[in-house]
């Protein structure tokens, strides 16, 4: 059998292999492109136009994809981006020579030698990138993969941390020239140590229909497509709008305010600072939230740091420090959460099979956009450096235009596809929440539980931070093989708040978990109010596991399901199981239902358990309206009697009544206790029979569309037959908590008069 993916071994081999990659790579990288070039340059008096062009073509060679794209179906991926990694680290050789030209005034040739370096380097670079996305895309899940980028993140601004500390120290106010060489040497030492290490990734085992097709139809193809359409506007747009800024804060830097090298070089490492606290956020939020709102959020903080550019304040030596420090911070934290939240959302957007050759087209467009963006900002640059503007030179004026410019993308990037992430409304709300955010750090403690005891904690946990981020997580564990793990999940979903992902879950745990944990999902069904599972609620009512009819009864009545309550009334007469006859008695008590009184007033023989007996007295009187103010009123009583009697003999002291009445009701209520109950039952027939005649109902009988809310119009008048049939039988009689419902009831009926 042909294998069709990696194992979870070796993807997890792959990933780590990955890790070690990446760690070497961004040494090699941080060492051999980007500031350090662009001061390696400016050292031997290169201008803004050469720093402008050094840059740009870091992602004009991004057409050596193209090339890239055609060799990966004969080379495979690994060994596609392992060889051309290797030969762009022999590509920058050359650049070791600068140095000497420089020396002996032959700065062109200099400059040729740096733009023949950075090339190889970049065009080398172009032709291996489109293995990269199969293979990061083939060694993870969509459950981890944004946190997997996030950390790959988190190590790379980790190692430029320390690289810039170090780099600023070695390089002092004024380098010589063979600093920066040794720089270059440990950076080709480290490329080839980081290429030994992709090369042991396997080979991705199926690339499906993306070897075969042709690279432009595919891209036309997937443009059909609204999400990776306007990911791919927003995509060129945030490139070229980021690339007029990210090259030239050193040259501002150095331009306006006079840095010298170590400082600046030490001011990236609060760039670096930034990409931590990126990778941390992403890491923490991108899986569970989605990668569109942080995606939006990034690209905001990115036009954010264009502001101090702006404003370009006159500051003292100190405050230069920390505004320069805070600019680095700033931009690093938006413009690299935008490329990891970019990369996810792109993974989202496509199919697997369409990873290499739409892989290809998202550095192809990266590159064209900065590209674009870091010449159009060099040659824009060159021409306002002389101007004397309101703002001050020609920089503050160029970073407003920027600024402006850049509320394109972000306006854009709302408008993204969601493809299931959070909107950015409710991203903005859980960031400012303590509950959710626990929420969230419980369900990377979820991930990654080992043990039963440890899952079955951490769910009860998540129980008691209820947060809607928790659901999707939750819900999975539905599908757990212990019993214990589905069961402390639908006890935290109970608590949690209702959610519509939730119901094909519910409903499928009712249909198939029927001696298990189908009754705590009718339960949940009821509470939260899924009226679409009443069909399944109905079937079973009648299941023969009478903790699911049980609580199938009540979800039923929740739901306000009245063709239900013939069943329910005709279960309660047949059953002599007490947890049937408890959750029938809630259900009717919830229809509001008066005509159930006389199936539970059979219920209450002599052989009737206590607490079974409270059950039902506690039911009825709900029925009959009074139960909130009956509750108190009957536990004191239980508690012990005659401190209940004098509570229901307080009662008849607010009635309005005249007192002669008051003094029959009185007399009756001292006779609940006595032994001999004729005289009890003779004096209730005469207060409920005069009680009949004299006055209009009062009682509820039914509710009608909403099942918490009485009607008004109610016929007390079965209420009082049914309890003078049930006192003539004197196996009632003899009950005292009955004798206490019913004269409580009279009170009641006397007191709503």
């Amino acid at each position: 059998m042909n294998q069709t993916r990696l194992t979870p071994g070796e993807s997890a081999r792959a990933r780590s292999d990955l890790s070690r990659y990446n760690f070497f790579n961004v040494i090699s990288f941080v060492l051999l492109s980007g500031n350090i070039i662009a001061l390696f340059a400016l050292r031997m008096g290169a201008g803004s136009i050469l720093i402008g062009i050094l840059s740009s073509i870091n992602f004009a060679s991004y057409a050596a994809i193209f090339v890239g794209r055609g060799l990966a179906p004969r080379l495979g991926m690994v060994r596609l981006m392992g060889r051309f990694w290797l030969f762009r680290y022999f590509a920058m050789i050359p650049i070791l020579a600068a140095p000497l030209c420089a020396l002996r005034g032959m700065h062109s040739a200099a400059y040729i030698l740096i733009l023949l370096s950075v090339s190889g380097f970049s065009i080398c670079r172009g032709i291996a990138i489109p293995g990269y996305n199969p293979v990061v895309g083939e060694i993870t899940t969509v459950q981890e993969r944004g946190g997997f980028l996030a950390r790959l993140q988190g190590i790379n601004h980790a190692v430029t941390l320390l690289l810039g500390i170090a780099m600023a120290l070695l390089l002092g106010r004024t380098a010589p020239l063979y600093v920066y060489n040794l720089f270059i040497i440990v950076g080709i030492a480290c490329g080839i140590v980081a290429t030994s290490f992709f090369s042991q990734i396997p080979e991705p085992p199926n690339l499906g229909k993306s070897v075969s097709q042709r690279l432009l139809p595919a891209f036309g193809e997937a443009l059909q497509r609204s999400a990776f359409r306007k990911f791919t506007v927003v995509h060129l747009f945030v490139s070229f709008t980021t690339f007029m800024i990210t090259p030239f804060l050193i040259l501002y830097l150095k331009d306006v305010y006079e840095q010298p090298d170590n400082l600046v070089v030490f001011y990236t490492v609060f760039g670096s600072l930034g990409g931590v606290l990126m990778a941390l956020i992403s890491g923490f939020l991108i899986d569970r939230l989605g990668a569109k709102p942080l995606y939006f959020l990034f690209t905001g903080v990115v036009a954010l740091s264009v502001v101090p550019l702006i404003i370009s304040p006159t500051l003292d030596r100190a405050q230069l420090v920390v505004f320069s420090a805070f600019i680095f911070f700033l931009h690093h934290l938006g413009s690299l959460g935008v490329v990891t939240a970019g990369q996810t959302y792109f993974f989202n957007a496509i199919e697997p099979e369409e990873r290499l050759n739409l892989g290809a087209f998202y550095y192809l467009i990266e590159g064209v956009g900065g590209g674009l963006g870091s010449l159009a900002g060099g040659i824009v640059i060159d021409r306002f450096q002389n101007l004397r503007t309101p703002l001050g030179s020609g920089y503050p004026l160029y970073f407003l235009c920027v600024g402006i410019l850049f509320t394109v993308p972000v306006l854009l990037s709302s408008k993204m596809e969601r493809l299931g992430a959070y909107t950015i409304a409710d991203t903005l709300s859980i960031l400012f929440s303590p509950r959710d955010l626990r929420a969230i750090n419980l369900l990377h403690r979820l991930r990654k539980t080992t043990s039963l005891s440890e899952e079955k904690s951490v769910i009860e946990a998540l129980a008691e931070s209820p947060s809607e981020v928790a659901i999707g997580e939750v819900l999975t564990k539905l599908r757990s093989p212990r019993f214990i793990i589905r069961a402390e999940a639908l006890a935290a979903l109970r608590k949690l708040p209702a959610d519509d992902r939730e119901i094909p879950y519910l409903i499928r745990d009712l249909k198939n978990q029927t001696y298990t944990t189908a009754y705590l999902s009718a339960e949940i069904i009821g509470v939260k109010r899924y009226r679409v599972a009443v069909p399944v609620l109905k079937k079973q009512l009648r299941s023969e596991n009478y903790f699911l009819s049980g609580e199938c009864m009540v979800a039923l009545a929740r739901l306000g399901d009245r063709e239900s309550l013939p069943s329910i009334i005709q279960t309660l007469a047949q059953t002599a199981n007490p947890r049937l006859i408890i959750h029938a008695a809630t259900a009717l008590e919830i229809y509001n239902e008066l005509t159930g009184i006389p199936a539970l007033l059979k219920k209450l023989e002599k052989k009737t358990s206590p607490y079974l007996r409270d059950e039902i007295i506690l039911s009825v009187a709900g029925i009959l309206g009074m139960g909130i103010w009956f509750y108190p009123l009957y536990t004191r009583f239980l508690e012990k009697a005659t401190e209940g009697i004098a509570l229901l003999e307080d009662e008849v002291q607010k009635l309005g009544c005249p007192k002669d009445r008051k003094d029959e009701i009185k007399s009756m209520i001292m006779l609940i206790t006595s032994r001999d109950r004729t005289e009890f039952v003779a004096r209730v027939d005469t207060l409920l029979r005069g009680l009949n005649t004299s006055s209009p109902s009062t009682v509820p009988a039914r509710i009608s569309s909403d099942t918490t809310k009485p009607s008004p119009s109610a016929d007390r008048r079965a209420s009082f037959r049914w309890f003078a049939e049930t006192l003539a039988d004197e196996r009632y009689a003899h009950l005292d908590r009955f004798c206490f419902l019913i004269a409580a009831f009279a009170v009641w009926s006397y007191r709503r008069r």
